[in-house]
Parts: C-alpha cells; structure tokens; sequence
C-alpha cells in the first residue's frame, strides 16, 4: 500500500516558495540581486515533489520510506507493525522493536488510515 504525503503541506511549500520566487524575481527586474530568487526554487521543489513522490510504503512483510529526492530507500522488515501515539513501529521475529520514521502529518489521512488501520 502506498502512503502519499499530505496535500496541505505540499501546497504551502509550492506558495511560500512561489512567493518568494516571485519578490526576487521582481526584486531583479528592478536592477537589485536578491538571493530570493534562487532560495526561492528550494521550498517549491520540495513541494512539487511531495505531490509527485509516494512518503512510504507497507507491503506485507517491510515498510519501505524513499528519500524525497534521489534514488535511496529504507526499509523495515516486520513480523507485525504497532502504532504507538501516532507512530509506526514495527515488531520483527526476534522481538525486536524500531520505529519508522514516519509522522503522521505528513502523510495524507486516508492513506495513513488505510495503511495503519489493522494496527493495534
């Protein structure tokens, strides 16, 4: 199952960045350097690709989370996954105990209530 990021978020990282694109870029055309022209591509890259990037994914036996940019993944093998104050932490055979790094605001709420739904 594949958890996205929450929408909200992307969306005010692709206005803030605009914003700020947007006052360097006239700041330029003025005849000032503002480095708000470049700052500001960060923040909406960042939230274009947290609409296009899945935050993770639960499949039957791991827990897979892709880096946000590039080709890296983590994963976490699990024998059974508890949710512990909004946390995923997955529970192997040998009883070992780790938490995902995963927050529960970053991800879309009925992804995150899909994926952990079965979860005691």
């Amino acid at each position: 199952m594949k958890v996205r990021y929450n929408p909200v978020v992307g969306v005010v990282f692709v206005v803030l960045g605009a914003v700020c694109e947007f006052f360097g870029l006239w700041l330029l055309m003025l005849g000032e350097f503002s480095p708000a022209a470049f700052v500001g591509l960060f923040p909406l890259l960042i939230g274009i690709l947290y609409f296009v990037r899945p935050y993770f994914f639960v499949d039957p036996h791991t827990v897979t989370v892709p880096a946000l940019l590039g080709p890296v993944r983590r994963e976490f093998p699990y024998e059974r996954l508890e949710l512990e104050r909004n946390k995923v932490i997955t529970v192997r055979t040998d009883g070992v105990r780790k938490k995902v790094p995963v927050a529960r605001w970053l991800a879309r709420s009925a992804d995150w209530h899909s994926a952990t739904g079965g979860v005691r």
